[in-house]
């Protein structure tokens, strides 16, 4: 019954480890595109809103749309970027707590 017990533990652990590197790149491309969105909305858009509005006609619809989501964003960032921060430092305390309750040195 215990070698049943072990052979089922060790299973699922197998099973966990493949889920979690199956799961590792997925999560990698979804942060790199929400920090290059942001990017895009906070600092790049901005910058482009000044000198299309140097052009004496009116702007297309979803470039003004655009403009103003990117304006929108850029006053959130400023506005939560503590709370953001706070948010970013307790998951990275977490994420280090954990790693080390589990004793790995390494990623495996």
């Amino acid at each position: 019954m215990l070698r049943r017990y072990i052979q089922h533990q060790q299973m699922l652990e197998s099973v966990r480890r493949r889920v979690t590197s199956a799961l590792t790149y997925p999560a990698v491309l979804l942060g790199l595109a929400l920090a290059l969105g942001t990017l895009l909305f906070v600092y790049v858009i901005p910058r482009f809103a000044t000198f299309y509005m140097g052009f004496a006609g009116d702007l297309p619809l979803i470039t003004r749309l655009v403009i103003e989501t990117a304006t929108a964003t850029r006053r959130l960032a400023r506005c939560c970027s503590p709370v953001w921060s706070s948010a970013a430092g307790s998951c990275n305390a977490g994420c280090a707590a954990r790693w080390g309750a589990s004793g790995r040195t390494r990623p495996s």
